[in-house]
């Protein structure tokens, strides 16, 4: 059975969150991916945006028609939570050979939704940026 550990976000605790994804392309057309979590709610604040940079793989599935995956929690987190890292992912097998640095391993973050659930694989460690009031936010691109 595959593992997963307990990620530490301002989220974590919070059950089933809003997740909203989008996209963008950087320099050297590198596929950029983002997400606002709403932990209470689409309307209310604050939400937060987490930048996982250059994303390998992803996806986001609607929570209620998601498939079976065959993953469990580790003995030393038994408590649930929203923000997970999958720690011997099938997916990092699949990229690790070919994008796995010493310097950035790739990571496999999961998030499990009220209304989506989100599994990003990233050489980069996720940013997060709170966000207290309505804002716009503009994709990039680089073309």
């Amino acid at each position: 059975m595959k593992k997963l550990v307990r990620w530490e976000t301002p989220f974590t605790d919070c059950e089933f969150p809003s997740v909203l994804v989008y996209t963008s392309f950087g320099e050297s057309r590198k596929f950029l991916l983002n997400a606002v979590v709403s932990p209470n709610g689409l309307d209310r604040y604050p939400k937060y945006l987490i930048d996982f940079g250059e994303a390998l793989a992803f996806a986001n599935f609607e929570e209620a028609c998601a498939p079976k995956r065959d993953f469990s929690y580790v003995e030393s987190d038994k408590n649930w939570s929203s923000a997970s890292e999958y720690l011997n992912s099938p997916w990092l097998e699949s990229y690790g050979p070919m994008f796995s640095r010493k310097e950035n391993p790739l990571r496999h973050f999961l998030i499990f939704g009220g209304d989506s659930n989100l599994e990003v694989v990233t050489p980069k460690v996720p940013t997060f940026e709170s966000i207290e009031n309505s804002r716009v936010l503009s994709p990039r691109f680089v073309i």
